[in-house]
């Protein structure tokens, strides 16, 4: 299942669009329960003009809504 942000994630600079994508470990994409959502942004540093990578996994908990 794929996902897109809309409106686009707020950046100290403007607006950035982001994507995501639900990888399932069964047959069913969204259970209730707790699961890992890890991401990851890059961007181009303007000082050094080179790419810029960091990530972060937190621990979310899924219930039916």
């Amino acid at each position: 299942m794929d996902l897109t942000g809309s409106p686009a994630f707020p950046s100290p600079c403007a607006p950035v669009a982001w994507t995501g994508k639900a990888v399932p470990t069964g047959s069913v994409p969204f259970q209730k329960g707790d699961v890992e959502v890890e991401g990851r942004a890059t961007a181009t540093d303007p000082d050094y003009s080179r790419p810029v990578t960091v990530g972060e996994t937190v621990a979310v908990r899924l219930t039916r809504g």
